[in-house]
Formats: structure tokens, sequence, C-alpha cells
């Protein structure tokens, strides 16, 4: 089964994700990097409650302490890949793009 992702939920992902690489720079705690780090997965799992490899491959990604912003711009353009692209947002891009080129 391969994941499918709502825009919506990519952008929760990618948050949580973020926060997460905040508080690996600001907090020096471990056990307070362990707390928040289990609070990310748990709201991971409730994103997409069906496990999957990307999933995992994601979580597996989040929970090094060494990895950075940039790292995970770069993940995160290659798991644009999994991301729904509703109708509707298709139109109104049709609908832009076509009166630019009639003017």
């Amino acid at each position: 089964m391969t994941l499918e992702l709502q825009p919506y939920q990519y952008m929760q992902l990618k948050a949580i994700i973020y926060n997460l690489i905040d508080n690996y720079k600001s907090v020096n705690d471990h056990r307070t990097v362990d707390a928040v780090q289990s609070l990310a997965v748990e709201q991971i799992h409730q994103i997409v409650p069906t496990p999957t490899p990307e999933i995992e491959d994601l979580i597996s990604f989040a929970l090094d302490h060494q990895v950075r912003r940039e790292a995970t711009d770069r993940y995160f353009e290659t798991f644009k890949a999994h991301v729904l692209v509703s109708h509707n947002q298709v139109r109104s891009r049709l609908r832009r793009y076509s009166g630019k080129l009639k003017n």
C-alpha cells in the first residue's frame, strides 16, 4: 500500500518535524528531547494512522538528533510525491494561467 496524503496532512507533518528540529537546537536535556520525540511520533501516527514504510522512514529520519533544516527541506521535497492534488487546485491554477496567457 502506498502512502497518499492530503495537502493539509503534509503541512502538519512538516510542522511537527520542524518543531522537533527547533527543540534539538534549543533543549539540552535528553529526557526533554525524548519526551518531545515521543509526542512527535504520537502526533504523526494520529495524522497517518495506517503504518506504511514511508511514515516509518519519516519517523526514523526525524528521530536523528543530528538532522538539520536543510536536510529536512530536501527530504520533504522528495516526500511531496505522496501528496494528492485536488481537482479544484488544478482548475484554479489553469484559470490563473489561462488568464495570463490571454492578456
